[in-house]
């Protein structure tokens, strides 16, 4: 686990980094339906502060589950309700509720493996360094063509492309207001 801490007898059910982001939003329909927002759900966020509490239920009168740890933190939201708290599950699949003022837009994501970060979207590109999993790291760009789907990340003094299968966090159809989050036409 990265970044949370149980509380009131939760514990958690997986190991960090045991689900990409396309097994986590798994039979959660990407297509833009009506929310109390207007933005779609599912839809991939990350948590404002160092500390955010998340609870069982949609109110404060519902205990905290856990307590995320680190800024940044990705998470998807999975629904919504009217008075503005939001559901959410994070990388090891453990879901719980944050209003919605614990939550930005700006998207970051997890290695769910060791990657390597490239100059260029290509395999055979310069190597630009190596990152181990369960790093997170700040989403700049994410690509998708005839190359594949491919994500421009930082982490730290690290910069580079990275494939997308190996984030979490890092799916174009789930990153709507992510610059560039969209397919490209080949050139």
């Amino acid at each position: 686990m990265l970044g949370k801490v149980f509380l009131a007898g939760f514990f958690a059910a997986s190991a960090f980094g045991a689900m990409s982001g396309a097994e986590a939003a798994e039979g959660v329909d990407a297509a833009q339906r009506e929310t109390p927002s207007g933005l779609p759900v599912p839809r991939f966020v990350s948590v404002k502060g160092a500390r955010t509490n998340c609870r069982l239920g949609p109110s404060l009168s519902h205990p905290v589950k856990f307590v995320f740890q680190r800024a940044g933190t990705p998470v998807l939201v999975v629904a919504e309700t009217r008075d503005h708290w939001r559901k959410v599950r994070d990388a090891d699949g453990d879901e719980c509720w944050a209003f919605h003022t614990t939550l930005k837009m700006r998207s970051h994501v997890i290695l769910t493996e060791p990657t390597s970060l490239r100059a260029q979207r290509r395999e055979t590109s310069m190597l630009r360094g190596e990152l181990e999993a369960g790093v997170m790291a700040k989403l700049l760009k994410l690509k998708v063509d005839e190359r594949g789907a491919w994500a421009l990340v930082k982490a730290g003094a690290a910069r580079g492309w990275a494939p997308a299968s190996s984030l979490w966090g890092a799916r174009a159809d789930l990153n709507p207001a992510l610059p560039n989050a969209r397919a490209v036409q080949a050139d």
